[in-house]
């Protein structure tokens, strides 16, 4: 299970592309468009673990960022 912020998204999604991720949204744009609360929640992350799932014994399909960008890019 792996837990990103926006940033590290951003990287694997243009990595999965082929394509270079090099213009960042400023954080002042996105407070300004969702609000500090949600700019917040997409620039650091949740950090949420699901952990009555896990302890079920549900497995992710894609159990990390690469691989699940890489899927939905194909």
């Amino acid at each position: 299970l792996q837990v990103i912020t926006n940033k590290e998204f951003t990287k694997a999604f243009a990595k999965a592309l082929w394509r270079p991720a090099m213009i960042p949204i400023p954080e002042f744009a996105l407070n300004f468009a969702f609000s500090e609360e949600r700019a917040k929640m997409m620039t650091a992350g949740q950090k949420v673990i699901p952990k009555r799932t896990l302890a079920y014994g549900f497995e992710y399909k894609y159990p990390d960022i690469e691989s699940a960008c890489r899927e939905v890019v194909q």
